[in-house]
C-alpha cells in the first residue's frame, strides 16, 4: 500500500499514512495489527512519483516535528 511510513522506537510506535483513504484500509484490513499504534493521517495527497524530491520535503515538514526531530 502506498503512502503509509511506520516508525517504531522503544518509546513510539506510530504509523503515518498520507491519506484518509489509508488510514481506514489499515483500520478495516490490519486491526489486528494495530494494537498499541498511533496513526497519524498527514493529509498528503498520494499524487507524488515514489522518492519524488517535493514528497521527501513535504514528509519531513510533516513528519520531523510530530516526532521531536530536527534536520
Amino acid at each position: 500500500m502506498g503512502g503509509v511510513l511506520w516508525y517504531a522506537n522503544a518509546e513510539k510506535n506510530i504509523i503515518f499514512v498520507m491519506e484518509k483513504s489509508h488510514k481506514n484500509r489499515l483500520s478495516k484490513n490490519l486491526q489486528y495489527c494495530l494494537k498499541d499504534k498511533k496513526i497519524i493521517c498527514l493529509d498528503i495527497p498520494d499524487d507524488y512519483e515514489y522518492m519524488e524530491s517535493a514528497l521527501i520535503e513535504l514528509l519531513k515538514q510533516k513528519v520531523l516535528p510530530l516526532l521531536k526531530i530536527q534536520h
